[in-house]
């Protein structure tokens, strides 16, 4: 699966988009995303889908120099599990 994410800093914590695409036959049946450990989204895809999109307004937290890890992890229908790992550091 290809994975795009992107984030930008909010007036409070951060506004984040994902993407994630289907590769080959693939389909995509379910998407989890958890922000600094702290569960953001678990999606059920039914029907499972081709691609996903989904954005999230202002989560988290942001401060000068805050370190942010952001997980994604996309099942095809069989459950099996592809994940990508996404950090940054707020800016000062």
């Amino acid at each position: 699966m290809k994975f795009t994410i992107s984030h930008k800093r909010a007036i409070s914590g951060n506004d984040i988009k994902v993407v994630v695409e289907r590769e080959g036959q693939q389909v995509i049946s379910q998407v989890e995303t958890r922000l600094d450990v702290a569960p953001l989204g678990n999606d059920q895809l039914n029907p499972p889908s081709v691609i996903y999109t989904r954005q999230f307004g202002q989560a988290g937290t942001a401060g000068p120099g805050q370190e942010h890890t952001l997980i994604v992890t996309a099942y095809d229908e069989e459950r099996n599990p592809q994940s990508a790992t996404y950090k940054w550091r707020d800016e000062r």
